[in-house]
């Protein structure tokens, strides 16, 4: 049995539980420093097979992302809607201590698939795509800006 690592992540910190089945050896707050992550890798080294779990809660969860893909752990990047629905328990007024035992539970009683990083060169590509994305709307919208100004400014002589 894996041992959960799960994360209640907010800006700048997590609140984390530590479960071997259904106990929990440890409860934490995890500040989102150098510090923070190397006290957190020196305690997922002495884990028994851990499997972080956490919500993805957008630009702030990337944090943690990002240390598990460059420590090689194993994840689970939860649906928000998905973890809702599969745990009745999970409230809608965020009380962090109180999630992040939620979603430990919820990960045992439950299936749900790890999350797999991206390739580095499917991961290039959506980058590439994405700043193209932006450059063809910031050129749209100079086109459009220039053609008004010349109709309004062509209306008003």
């Amino acid at each position: 049995m894996a041992d959960i690592f799960a994360l209640d992540v907010s800006m700048g910190k997590s609140y984390c539980v530590w479960y071997r089945g259904k106990h929990c050896l440890k409860e934490f707050s995890l500040v989102h420093t150098r510090a923070g992550f190397n006290a957190l890798r020196d305690m997922i080294k002495k884990a028994q097979k851990p499997i972080i779990y956490f919500e993805a809660t957008g630009i702030y969860s990337r944090v943690i992302e990002h240390f598990c893909e460059t420590n090689g752990l194993r994840f689970c990047r939860l649906n928000p809607l998905e973890l809702h629905l599969k745990s009745e328990s999970l409230r809608r007024v965020k009380t962090d201590q109180k999630d992040a035992h939620r979603i430990a539970l919820t990960v045992q009683e439950n299936t749900f698939r790890l999350t797999v990083p991206w390739k580095k060169d499917y991961l290039q590509l959506h980058e590439c795509q994405h700043r193209f994305k932006i450059v063809r709307n910031h050129r749209f919208k100079n086109v459009l800006f220039h053609r008004f100004k010349c109709c309004f400014v062509c209306c008003s002589v």
